[in-house]
């Protein structure tokens, strides 16, 4: 092999592993900075948090839960994404599991957080208890948003519409039910076109046979737009290879292959 290529090669390599490195380091830095404080001690919280199973990482009082089911590198990059200043403002977060997102943003003065799933997580139980939280959970699905007899000012869509049969229909609920911007954040597919792609039980991953769909991002903003947002855009962007390791060999052999996840922010 030519020497020139190799040397090409080494250095694509090491940049590559320098900014992994100094992006883990990052999100690191970023945990400790989205830690949560509690009247219990660390016995109490460490005990707690043993007695029941997680979707979220949690940091309270420089403890942290174990056995979470979702990646740690993306709770953080998502959160970063949430507005720092939330003071007065009214949060409903959609699809939030044991509630970080819902109990970060009471964090950062929200002064009413509604937590909605489709079912409810012991953990989220536990979070509200060490944190002495206000928060409020409902049990309800996107596809029944209406039966909220109220608006937000800010809603939290993450990690929601690839599983749900009509995510045009759900933009338009979330749509009705906001006053001034909503987070959506998810899968996205590598195209400047707006394109959806559909993607059988388990193709997109082995262990999960909800997932159902991932888009472009010009698709998600033009959908949003369609049902009434003034302005959609992608926020940010995270490569997570480890997708790529856990789909189906048809699904990652062409334009459904998945690697990046997108937070997208929509305003009425």
């Amino acid at each position: 092999m030519n020497l020139k290529i190799i040397l090409f090669t080494a250095l694509n390599y090491f940049s590559y592993f320098r900014n992994l490195t100094s992006r883990l380091s990052d999100f690191k830095t970023l945990f400790t900075f989205f830690s949560f404080e509690s009247n219990f001690s660390k016995k109490e919280i460490k005990k707690l948090f043993d007695s029941v199973t997680w979707y979220h990482t949690f940091n309270i009082n420089h403890v942290i839960n174990n056995k979470t089911n979702t990646s740690l590198q993306y709770q953080m990059w998502a959160a970063q994404n949430i507005p720092d200043d939330l003071s007065g403002k009214s949060v409903l977060d959609l699809g939030c599991a044991d509630g970080f997102y819902s109990f970060l943003a009471e964090s950062r003065g929200a002064k009413r957080v509604v937590a909605v799933d489709f079912m409810k997580w012991d953990g989220f139980d536990v979070a509200k208890k060490l944190l002495d939280s206000k928060v409020e959970h409902k049990i309800l699905k996107v596809e029944h948003l209406e039966e909220l007899k109220e608006k937000f000012d800010v809603i939290f869509f993450f990690g929601v519409y690839y599983h749900l049969a009509n995510p045009v229909d759900a933009l338009q609920k979330i749509f009705l039910k906001v006053n001034e911007r909503a987070f959506l954040a998810g899968h996205i597919i590598d195209s400047s076109e707006p394109l959806m792609c559909y993607y059988d039980e388990f193709e997109m991953h082995p262990d999960d046979s909800s997932n159902m769909w991932a888009a472009s991002p010009s698709c998600i903003t033009k959908m949003a737009k369609r049902v009434g947002f003034r302005d959609a855009e992608l926020v940010d962007r995270l490569y997570q290879r480890e997708m790529l390791n856990v789909q189906s060999d048809e699904a990652k052999s062409g334009i459904r292959r998945l690697g990046h996840i997108g937070v997208f922010e929509f305003i009425t």
